[in-house]
């Protein structure tokens, strides 16, 4: 950019017309007024804004906002994907916004990635975000995939959000396996640390599970277990506490059988929030596979079945027997997620709720 000095009269005012050679994409611009006392610069306006330049070839333009930006100890964060279509013909576009940790928390696609011939669209979802510091939010979408490859035109936008602490002890919080299978576990390390200058005790209250309030609040200590529940932490230190989840035993807490975690994988994604008794609240994203990490009795009984059904479906010959076995393996599960399903069935369905603020991860 450019500057340029100029003299305005008093009780007028004046036009000044600064140069830059676009470039395309988004840009963040500030205009700057200052004034001479004695010959010494002093600041007395600025403006800023933002201006898009498009290549003449481009298909679409995305952004990403946020709001609100600051948050104290976290909250709840309105996010809005704008994209504008500059073709004569509408766009199918697909592709995500993840956090920080690359955890998908919205997929767009199907109709809500429809975009009008020459128009625009505005995709408006919120979400729960704890956890003292910066956090970044991506948008990605194209019009080939919804997959960051370079097939297509694709597109990136980011959004900022800060969360600042409300007293002297932060938190955070990282699943050490953030992507498991639906009968999986893993280890969720919460940090505390103490800016202060004196010893302070905090305990865990209550974990939730996505939408599941309370899946553990010391009452039960089956599927999530927290140690140390409590701890004390010296001045200018910091201490851990780890938040075992396993979904066979949480599934036994949640449907009284180890044979429906197959359930978990109704939802792509869980925020796993965890609840102490000063206030203080800190999460993270567990996402769920939709496979098992193994089969049960029943399951393998079933992928016997499923061989034998494939065996006749695909013939006698080596190669046949081999793509056999594969799907048979595939039949077995599907066999065995029938069977509990009807047995779930007969004795009274439940599933994990979900929260309908338009992201997805279930309770986020």
């Amino acid at each position: 950019m450019n500057s340029k000095n100029s003299t305005v009269s008093g009780n007028s005012e004046r036009s000044f017309t600064l140069h830059w050679t676009a470039r395309a994409g988004e840009h963040s611009y500030t205009a700057k007024l200052y004034k001479l006392v004695n010959g010494q610069k002093q600041w007395a306006d600025l403006w800023s804004g933002k201006i898009r330049v498009r290549r003449p070839d481009q298909q679409f333009a995305v952004e990403l906002e946020a709001f609100p930006r600051e948050l104290e100890g976290g909250g709840t964060v309105y996010f809005m994907v704008h994209v504008e279509n500059f073709e004569n013909t509408a766009l199918s576009l697909s592709g995500f916004v993840e956090d920080e940790d690359g955890a998908v928390i919205k997929r767009i696609d199907g109709l809500k990635g429809r975009i009008p011939a020459n128009g625009e669209k505005n995709i408006s979802f919120s979400y729960t975000i704890y956890g003292v510091g910066n956090h970044t939010f991506k948008l990605f979408l194209d019009n080939s995939d919804g997959k960051p490859n370079s097939i297509g035109e694709e597109h990136w936008a980011e959004a900022r959000v800060e969360v600042k602490p409300t007293g002297n002890v932060i938190a955070s919080m990282e699943c050490m396996d953030s992507v498991i299978p639906y009968d999986g576990s893993t280890t969720c390390e919460v940090t505390l640390l103490n800016t202060g200058n004196d010893s302070v005790s905090v305990s865990v209250t209550s974990v939730d599970f996505g939408t599941v309030h309370n899946a553990w609040a010391k009452s039960y200590q089956r599927g999530i277990e927290v140690k140390p529940i409590k701890i004390t932490l010296p001045p200018n230190d910091d201490k851990e506490i780890d938040v075992k989840i396993d979904l066979r035993k949480l599934d036994q807490d949640f449907w009284g059988s180890d044979h429906f975690t197959y359930k978990f994988a109704e939802h792509t994604s869980y925020q796993v929030t965890v609840h102490f008794d000063n206030g203080i609240n800190v999460s993270d994203v567990l996402t769920i596979l939709n496979k098992p990490l193994e089969l049960s009795k029943v399951g393998v009984l079933c992928s016997i079945v499923g061989g034998i059904g494939a065996g006749f479906a695909t013939g006698a010959n080596p190669a046949a027997a081999v793509a056999g076995a594969g799907l048979g393996y595939a039949l077995g599960a599907s066999l065995e997620k029938l069977y509990w399903g009807l047995y779930l069935i007969a004795h009274g369905n439940w599933n994990i709720p979900s929260d309908n603020d338009g992201n997805s991860v279930n309770g986020g």
